[in-house]
């Protein structure tokens, strides 16, 4: 209770001194203003914080100016503020920091000296801005003092006088929160004020305070709400016992929804399991997640507490938020003990999770002897799949549990069964090489060439995973050597593909046809060139493979290396005389490839063994056509070192040294020039190298074109100089300082000014006009450059003419 006096005001807090043997405490009083008789949360002012650390010391870090501050400390300590003052809105808040976490927060009061008992807001928090003036105010009363089973903790707000305390002892059950959420009160009776509760440690934690609050802050991540779980994680028995029954409900959830007795399942609570258990405690209670006590003292491997729970009917078969069973959890964990109790009391074995694994599955996949067996001997269903279709049997042959394997066929586990795919027992231990299971599946009758969907067999599954001991073994008990998948691939190709070498070996030795071709044409000699693979090659080639089979692309294995840079594999596809210039659908030679990749050591290996370096394809592009376009300068060199033609046009009259321009290759330019290359040349469309690299911005390929005397003033077929094609400010100035005509004219009359202030060229306007560009030159159809900016809206463009004097 708070109290007036006659001159100054005074607030005191006193605990006991039990209390300070076992718990932190921190106490504070706030001030506040009012705005329009409501209070201004804004105004919050902390006038006092102090806290006793358990045992050890008593700290006031906090006192505001103006205020004065004493504690004393004897059987009980008694903290004391005194200001004075005419009025007084304040608010305390009291934090008791023990097991059961007791929580005061967040009461508002009112002092005016003289008027005897303080009133009270009728709300609880600060941010509620009722009004407190007039008649909505009441006075508090002092709460009951009555004794109380367990520690009492006293929090008394009191105002003294200058001789006397009045001292008021709260019970410690008033100062609990009965579970997440709830309101705490400011005092008994009948002027009772709920108390939307701030989380002190998080006000704490907001206000920086994490040196002044440390004991407060050590247990952050506990939960404040819930004392009674609190209780149960430290394992205090008394305490639950002090909080059951009447403070706390005994089935009351925390924040996950677990309750009390499913916590200490979970936790190995035995003592307290049993005492919850006595109290009548819900033994079928699910938390958020589905889980059941039965669950966590199944998931853990507590057999005594799972005895418990049963025997108070425990529902056995419950399923959580997952699907699975107590039994199932058990099993997972490999708690055998805990799975023959739940056995014996009558688990269903056969209840799988959401995914349609069951028990019985898991522990075939474990390869756990024991368990499946005592599975087995509770009716466990050796038939039954999963929601993809898989049956325990497959996990078994997937992980090569040869004794689970043979278990299962011994209780009737059918050897043939298939997911939709097509995936069988056998399949699955052939992926893996799971050789002996693999052999015990096929004795017990499965079928050794059984395909998938995709009319891939065992034994492809076994050659494209490199397991040779595996494809021994098929082969041995009957498989086909030549079975192909819906691709035409054979086990053969994908054994070369991969690179698998004694997988290879051990096919051909069996008859595997070596030149074979898929549906796209390919042969193993193809794969094996494509991916490197030299030892598999030459084995391919010794063993009679064609090195010149063209693929559906008309690609030969020499084509698939050079492509891809493998010059020892080249080197021995030209040892094993592989004819150098066959040419694909595209009329690409083995050099062509080579040159696109960039592979120099390739491209002079082939020009040594006779390849034509001017050999064009379907587009007329040489061998140098194609390095200009990736920018392999080494190769272009090495080409040009051969004597590659520099002269040569493709089908657009186009050479290397156009595309060189306008790729903005400089290095390559420089090498074709040096060997010749005419660099007024002009393409199907009369440009020239220079157009292009002018249209590009390619500032330096332009100085090096005009450096070996490009003509500047060449027209195309629609007589544009590259000028017109210029698009930067560099190159316009490049070009009329080597004499560019700067009012050329093509052949619909446009300038080169039309054309850049058509195209929003704002340098290239600028230059030109710096040039004395004429800005009011008419195209043919009396059209100026200002008429074309504004005509496609480039407004930059008309200021720049008009401040040049441009008109319509």
């Amino acid at each position: 209770e708070i109290y007036a006096g006659a001159a100054s005001l005074h607030s005191a807090c006193t605990w006991r001194s039990e209390d300070l043997r076992r718990r932190n405490i921190n106490f504070r009083i706030y001030r506040y203003s009012m705005t329009n008789g409501r209070v201004d949360p804004s105004s919050e002012e902390r006038v006092l914080d102090c806290y006793w650390q358990t045992r050890k010391s008593f700290a006031c870090p906090k006192i505001a100016p103006g205020y004065k501050f004493d504690h004393t400390v004897s059987d009980q300590l008694t903290v004391t503020m005194q200001q004075a003052t005419e009025d007084f809105l304040g608010r305390y808040e009291c934090i008791v920091e023990s097991l059961d976490r007791g929580i005061i927060d967040g009461c508002l009061f009112r002092l005016k000296p003289g008027d005897g008992k303080a009133t009270f807001l009728p709300t609880g928090t600060v941010s509620d801005t009722t009004s407190i003036i007039g008649g909505d105010t009441h006075g508090g009363q002092s709460p009951d003092d009555k004794s109380d089973v367990g520690t009492i903790i006293g929090i008394v707000v009191g105002l003294l006088t200058a001789v006397m305390v009045s001292v008021i002892v709260l019970r410690r059950r008033r100062i609990i929160s009965r579970s997440c959420g709830e309101r705490l009160q400011c005092s008994d009776g009948p002027d009772k004020t709920d108390a939307q509760p701030q989380n002190p440690v998080s006000r704490q934690v907001e206000n920086d305070n994490n040196d002044v609050n440390t004991p407060f802050l050590q247990n952050e991540n506990q939960k404040l709400h819930f004392p009674l779980h609190q209780a149960i994680r430290q394992n205090k028995l008394d305490t639950v016992m002090s909080l059951t029954p009447g403070v706390h409900d005994i089935n009351t959830r925390d924040d996950k929804g677990r309750s009390p007795l499913g916590l200490a399942c979970d936790q190995g609570r035995t003592d307290i399991v049993r005492y919850l258990i006595s109290q009548n405690a819900e033994v079928n209670t699910a938390d958020s997640e589905g889980w059941t006590p039965l669950h966590f003292a199944s998931n853990r491997g507590y057999t005594q507490l799972v005895e418990l729970l049963i025997a108070r009917k425990a529902e056995l078969n419950v399923r959580n938020e997952t699907g699975h069973t107590p039994l199932y959890l058990a099993i997972d964990n490999r708690h055998e003990e805990t799975v023959t109790a739940l056995l014996r009391h009558g688990a269903d074995v056969n209840i799988g999770g959401n995914d349609g694994i069951t028990p019985l599955m898991t522990v075939s996949e474990d390869g756990d002897v024991n368990l499946v067996t005592t599975l087995l001997e509770r009716g466990a269903d050796v038939t039954v799949k999963n929601n993809k279709g898989r049956t325990a049997l497959r996990y078994a042959s997937l992980f090569g549990r040869e004794q689970v394997v043979t278990i299962l066929l011994g209780h009737g586990a059918r050897v043939d069964d298939s997911t939709e795919e097509g995936f069988t027992a056998l399949y699955c231990a052939c992926q893996n090489g799971h050789t002996q299971t693999a052999r015990m599946l096929i004795v017990h009758g499965a079928e050794v060439d059984a395909a998938m969907a995709d009319g891939a067999t065992p034994l492809y599954i076994a050659s494209q995973f490199g397991h040779n001991d595996t494809v021994e073994t098929l082969i041995t008990l009957g498989a086909s050597v030549d079975a192909r998948r819906n691709t035409g691939h054979t086990p053969l190709i994908i054994a070369s593909d991969y690179g698998h070498l004694p997988v290879v070996t051990t096919l051909l030795q069996h008859g595997a046809s070596v030149n074979v071709q898929s549906n796209n044409g390919m042969t193993p000699l193809h794969l094996a060139c494509r991916e490197g693979h030299k030892a598999v090659s030459e084995l391919l080639m010794e063993k009679g493979a064609d090195v010149n089979t063209q693929d559906n692309r008309g690609n030969t294995p020499l084509h698939h290396a050079s492509e891809n840079g493998h010059i020892e594999v080249v080197t021995c596809l030209l040892q094993h005389n592989a004819e150098v210039d066959v040419k694909n659908k595209e009329e690409r030679t083995a050099l062509h490839k080579a040159s696109e990749g960039g592979h120099k050591a390739v491209c002079e290996l082939l020009i040594q063994k006779g390849a034509s370096i001017n050999a064009q394809d379907k587009w007329g592009d040489t061998p140098l056509h194609v390095a200009r376009k990736r920018d392999h300068t080494k190769v272009v060199a090495c080409l040009l070192q051969h004597k590659a033609d520099v002269g040569v046009k493709d089908n657009n009259k186009t050479t290397a040294l156009h595309m060189a321009s306008k790729d903005g290759l400089k290095d390559v330019c420089e090498l074709l020039i040096e060997e010749g290359a005419s660099i007024n040349a002009q393409d199907e469309w009369g440009n020239t190298p220079l157009h292009y690299a002018s249209d590009a911005n390619h500032t330096e390929v332009v100085t090096c074109l005009l450096q070996h005397e490009a003509d500047v003033n060449v027209t195309n077929k629609e007589e544009l100089t590259p000028l017109h094609f210029a698009s930067g400010n560099a190159v316009c100035e490049l070009l009329i300082q080597k004499g560019a005509s700067i009012n050329a004219q093509d052949k619909w009359g446009n300038t080169p000014l039309h054309d850049a202030s058509g195209d929003n060229h704002t340098e290239v306007v600028t230059c030109l006009l710096h040039h004395k560009a004429d800005v009011n030159a008419k195209n043919f159809s009396g059209q100026t450059p200002l008429f074309l900016a504004s005509y496609n809206g480039h407004t930059d463009t008309m200021t720049i003419l008009k401040q040049h004097g441009a008109h319509l």
